[in-house]
């Protein structure tokens, strides 16, 4: 059997086949392409803003889904309970965990627990903005 022509063949296939490459854009791409419309207002006071080496992290707290972790999360971070502190958990896409792991820290005025929030029910249905996609 002559060996050339499957190469041959394997080596127009290859040939043929194109591959997609996507527009990846930098973040300050997307701001400022970003239209008016898809831009609104957010409240200062459910808002906590962290500061990383590699730039600010604005993050929104949501008080409608979860009222009472926000309230213990913005009397945590008045206090100043996170200065200082490090991620040690980070997984992609699902979860970025910080604390103090050493446990050594101490809760001024906050409280030191929260119950659970996770089957909140609402009379209203809950207007969350939905963001698509990944960053980038």
């Amino acid at each position: 059997m002559n060996r050339k022509i499957p190469l041959a063949l394997l080596l127009g296939a290859v040939s043929c086949h194109t591959v997609a490459t996507t527009d990846i854009r930098s973040p300050s791409t997307i701001i400022k392409q970003a239209p008016a419309e898809h831009w609104r207002s957010i409240n200062n006071d459910h808002t906590l803003y962290l500061e990383l080496s590699s730039g600010r992290v604005v993050i929104e707290l949501n008080p409608l889904l979860a009222p009472n972790h926000v309230k213990q999360l913005t009397a945590l971070a008045r206090e100043g309970f996170y200065d200082g502190l490090n991620f040690y958990r980070f997984v992609e896409g699902f979860v970025a965990q910080a604390g103090d792991v050493s446990e050594t820290k101490m809760v001024k005025s906050a409280n030191t627990t929260v119950k659970s929030e996770r089957f909140l029910t609402t009379k209203q249905p809950l207007t969350i903005t939905s963001i698509s996609g990944k960053d980038g």
